[in-house]
């Protein structure tokens, strides 16, 4: 595999090699992106994916792995949604990815030698997280906290993980039925109370955003300009209330400064 930062580097030296044509200073050359990914696993009863539902979206997450962790800082990160979704312990938990260091002294072939140990480097840190997330994928949650689903955790989870660097892309890629349950007081149970209709979800998610903002640990700015990819557990969206959590998370979501929402 090719490695961008190797490819950026390359054409960055090119470039300041030349002027500008006035013969004023040169161009200002941006380094390689700085990526972040971070992957959100549903694990409660109300989202059971079948085996090809599962293999579609480790398939997914996998290649968005290996074109994450490409530049220096890129980071990868995995979460159970649950019953404590904010709360819980990353099953995934990437090293950013280091910067290379040619070698000091030799030639040609030290640094050659360098170049090759940093791709052994960089293939080591992808392969550990698909190993990862291919055992988060097929893990079974036998406890207590697969009875609720605590989706509005995964605004703090992002909000957490983004806000460790200034990252030029931020995508989250989610295995969930989108289906907030959770009891208590201002709390929403869209598995025993399910939205009626799409102008109700948008309302909800209106009326929700000011609440996650007092309940939970959430900064706009930083979850601002994400992009999210949504798994469903299941093929056929028409038969479910898939379409209708879709709305109220699309709303929600842009609440918070997130427009791009793909469902695969």
């Amino acid at each position: 595999m090719m490695i961008k930062y190797f490819t950026g580097l390359l054409g960055a030296a090119a470039l300041l090699l030349t002027s500008c044509p006035d013969g004023g200073a040169p161009a200002v050359i941006p380094g390689p992106s700085k990526d972040a990914l971070l992957i959100l696993i549903d694990k409660t009863i109300s989202s059971a994916p079948d085996a090809e539902r599962q293999e579609v979206f480790r398939r997914g997450s996998a290649q968005a792995v290996l074109t994450t962790l490409q530049n220096p800082g890129d980071v990868v990160q995995g979460h159970f949604i649950q019953q404590n979704t904010a709360g819980a312990t990353a099953f995934l938990q990437s090293e950013p990815v280091p910067v290379f260091k040619a070698p000091e002294r030799g030639g040609g072939k030290s640094l050659k030698d360098a170049e090759r140990r940093y791709k052994a480097k960089l293939q080591t840190i992808q392969g550990i997280c698909n190993k990862k997330l291919r055992e988060a994928v097929q893990e079974t949650n036998n406890t207590k906290t697969r009875l609720y689903t605590d989706l509005w955790g995964i605004l703090e989870v992002g909000s957490r993980t983004f806000s460790r660097a200034s990252y030029d892309t931020k995508t989250i890629h989610i295995l969930s039925d989108l289906e907030e349950s959770m009891r208590g007081e201002g709390r929403r149970d869209f598995h025993n109370k399910p939205i009626t209709s799409k102008s109700e979800a948008i309302a909800f998610a209106k009326a929700d955003a000011q609440t996650l903002q007092e309940v939970l640990d959430i900064d706009p700015t930083v979850l601002a300009g994400t992009k999210v990819v949504v798994y469903p557990p299941f093929n056929a969206l028409e038969a479910s209330g898939f379409a209708l959590n879709r709305y109220y998370w699309e709303a929600l979501f842009e609440a918070f400064g997130i427009t791009e929402v793909v469902v695969k």
